[in-house]
Parts: structure tokens; sequence; C-alpha cells
């Protein structure tokens, strides 16, 4: 299904994040890993482009909605799959 996909997967938390990943891997995907909001961005600049992000939403200093902002910012247009552990009345 996503073969050969290059998926960037952010999340702060290390057992989510390595699920997520693995999930990923295993429907053959190529994927990045970040754990952070910043990393993301980090990611997206010097191992870009991808053909998808999954990212939290709920990240410290820089969380996923901040990050994908300001990489659309900077025109990049990758698909974006936002995800929370949140429980958010906000969050439809």
């Amino acid at each position: 299904m996503l073969d050969g996909a290059r998926v960037l997967v952010a999340d702060d938390d290390p057992l989510l994040l390595a699920t997520v990943a693995d999930a990923l891997t295993h429907v053959g995907a190529k994927v990045t890993s970040a754990a952070s909001g910043a990393e993301l961005i980090e990611r997206m600049a010097h191992e870009g482009p991808f053909d998808l992000v999954v990212t939290d939403i709920s990240m410290p200093w820089m969380n996923g909605l901040q990050a994908m902002q300001a990489a659309r910012t900077a025109g990049v247009g990758t698909s974006v799959i936002f995800m929370t552990a949140l429980a958010d009345a906000r969050i439809p």
C-alpha cells in the first residue's frame, strides 16, 4: 500500500513514535522519525521531500500544527496526518 513511500513520523512519546513507525514500515513505507516539532522541521529541510508526514498535535516547544504551518509557509505541500492522544472537545 505504501511501497517505497517516504514518510516522516513525529511524536515526543518514544513508544508511540516507534509503534507508528513500525506499523508504517510493515506496510512498505520508508520511515524517518522525529522526536519533536523542531526535529520534524529539521528533517523536512535536510532529508525531504517526503510523501507524507504523520505528526502528533501536542509536543513541547513546537507542536505538530505549528511545525506544519511553518512548513506550509516555506512552500512545502506534503500531505499530513495529525494524531493525538489528547481528549479535548476542541479537537473534532
